[in-house]
């Protein structure tokens, strides 16, 4: 039995008993009615597609991104073909950003562009100082909920949101970036 945190009984059973969706309707479950959604085959390709589209708006030649230093060394690989710098900011133990730490990182590194914030293996993580970071900064926020089946509406302070659900459900990949 896995030890990640599994979606409830009752929202499973409602996928079954549910009207049938269309594919291009399928996104709406993630959605809320004032955000965009667009499907991925996985979140780096998220990633990537919102750090160009970046570099466009910016009309810069690179980017700064800022990433949690516990974070999955494979979603960054299309970041790193980018004219990117990668600084990696530290995570308490539970998990939340280090705000503290990230205050002290902004005195000594470049400015961010991108800021990537983290709910990790389930858990709403706290991304508020994160958001006022981002927006003090100019930066846009991106909430990776890969690890979140369901999204959390009470807690949206980012610009992309985006969703993997193929770790939890029996899908080979798929990824679903929101713009909100």
């Amino acid at each position: 039995i896995t030890k990640a945190p599994l979606p409830s009984w009752l929202f499973i059973l409602k996928a079954f008993f549910t009207k049938r969706l269309e594919s291009k309707h399928i996104i709406d479950l993630w959605m809320s009615p004032e955000s965009k959604g667009f499907i991925f085959s996985r979140s780096a390709w998220s990633l990537d597609f919102i750090a160009k589209y970046r570099l466009s708006v910016l009309e810069q030649d690179t980017l700064n991104i800022w990433i949690p230093s516990y974070f999955c060394n494979a979603s960054l690989a299309p970041l790193r073909k980018l004219k990117s710098n990668l600084f990696f900011y530290p995570i308490k133990e539970c998990g939340n950003p280090n705000i503290e730490e990230i205050n002290n990182m902004l005195l000594e590194n470049y400015k961010p562009d991108l800021i990537v914030g983290v709910h990790y293996f389930g858990k709403i993580m706290n991304l508020e100082g994160l958001s006022e970071i981002a927006n003090s900064n100019g930066a846009w926020l991106i909430e990776d909920s890969a690890h979140i089946l369901k999204p959390n509406r009470r807690s949206n302070f980012s610009h992309f949101t985006l969703f993997s659900p193929h770790k939890f459900l029996p899908i080979y990949d798929g990824a679903i970036l929101i713009v909100n």
